[in-house]
Order: structure tokens, then sequence, then C-alpha cells
């Protein structure tokens, strides 16, 4: 397998030499936020919707937007178009751009000030797929999701999806529906929700604590654009059930 790398604040390291310091607020705290992009053929597929995304979420958590993220985010485009190229990724590719807040304090911090760190890996696909064969799919609601204005964020507090991930392993599932704390349907584990019923589709309201999905985005805009009903709403359990197709 050849050496891999990544990009800390726009300096390419291998990333078996890289380490962060445990003063890093992201492995105490949780103090970051990702954004994760497809990139088939070397070309970032809808990469302005995740930068503007990425801006608003910092600026909920009072993070200093750096100007790379904001007038000149061509810089970080950049960066990781090279980092495919020195990673000798050409075709499929998964890249994770995750920003925290730099070191200093305890719950308070001492600085707003941020780095980020682009990581990249290599997928066996080049385009968008349909799943021909369907998903098995279960409710967890062993614990359910809070409703508030960090509920939208994709940020590195993950435990939630790591516990409903360990249960669709142990119940041999694809993929489980999250619930909300009103009960709900908020998110699948790493996608949005979607309900098709005769000419109208369904998905949860950012109100009910899904994540703020940049596919999600783009189905309603499509589906508006080709005459299809979109709204955006509180879904119970049981309208799944009543629904003609589901996707995630």
């Amino acid at each position: 397998m050849n050496k891999q790398y990544i990009s800390y604040n726009g300096l390419y390291k291998s990333e078996n030499d890289f380490i962060l310091k445990a003063e890093n607020r992201a492995f105490k705290y949780g103090d970051a936020l990702f954004e994760t992009m497809f990139a088939p053929n070397n070309e970032i597929i809808f990469f302005q919707d995740h930068i503007n995304r990425l801006i608003s979420s910092m600026k909920i958590l009072k993070m200093n937007v750096h100007l790379k993220f904001l007038k000149e985010a061509y810089i970080i485009h950049n960066e990781i178009k090279r980092l495919l190229h020195k990673n000798k990724i050409f075709t499929g590719a998964r890249v994770r751009l995750t920003v925290f807040r730099n070191d200093g304090g305890l719950y308070t911090p001492s600085t707003n000030d941020v780095s980020y760190i682009i990581e990249t890996t290599s997928l066996n696909k080049s385009s968008y797929k349909l799943n021909e064969k369907g998903l098995k799919i279960q409710i967890f609601n062993e614990i359910l999701k809070p409703i508030n204005k960090l509920s939208n964020l994709k940020t590195t507090n993950t435990l939630l999806y790591i516990l409903a991930g360990l249960f669709k392993t142990e119940n041999k599932l694809d993929d489980v529906i999250i619930l909300n704390t009103a009960h709900n349907i908020s998110e699948a584990l790493s996608s949005n929700v979607f309900l098709i019923k005769k000419n109208t589709i369904s998905t949860p309201a950012l109100s009910e604590s899904c994540v703020n999905g940049i596919m999600r985005k783009n189905i309603i805009k499509i589906t508006k654009d080709i005459g299809m009903e979109v709204i955006t709403e509180k879904i119970s359990p049981q309208e799944l059930l009543q629904a003609d197709e589901i996707f995630l």
C-alpha cells in the first residue's frame, strides 16, 4: 500500500507519523466539526454546499472562521485535489475535512481560533449508485436524539451514532432509524430519511433534530425541479409503514 498523507493546516504530513497533542480539544471535549465529501475522478461533489454548512456550523459554535473557509475556499479545494494526487487516488474518494478549536482551556476555551485536517480514503466506486436490493432496517430507540440547535450539526461528538451502529451490527441490520426526544423520526445512521407516498416526498424537518444533510438539501431541490411536492414535517414511526417507498 502506498504511503498516505493528510493535510494539517495546509501542510502535508504522513498519516502514520502525524500525532495530535493530548490537549487537543477534539480529543478531550469533542470540540470539532467535520464534513465528509464524495470525490469521484478528483471532482469534489457539492463542495461549496459543504463549505457553507461548515461556516454556518462554526459560527454557531463561536469558532473563528478562517479566510480559507470564506473568501478563499478555493485554497481548501486545491489542497484536497493535491492531497488526492499525492495519495494516488484518481477514481472515487471519500474526503473528510475536520475543523477543531485550538488547544487551551477546560470546558471554557482560551481561544476560538481553529485548525483543520483533511483526510482522503479510496473508494471502489466513482459514481452514485442505486441500491437495487434494498435495506433491512429497524428503529433504534435505546437513546433518543435531543432537539436543539446543535442537532443539525456534524460534530465529532458521535456517541449516539456509535451506539446505534453497534445496535445495527448486533441485530444484523443494514441501517437503523434514529428517533428524537419527541419520539418522531430524526434520521438514519449516516443519512437523512425520505418517504414517498403517491406523488409526494416527505422528510423530517430540521426542527426534528436531523443533520442538515447536503444530499438532503440537493434531493429537495431536485425533486422540486422535476415537479414533485416536497414536504418537511414531523414524521411518526407509524408513517414508515404507510409509505409507498422509503429511501435513505
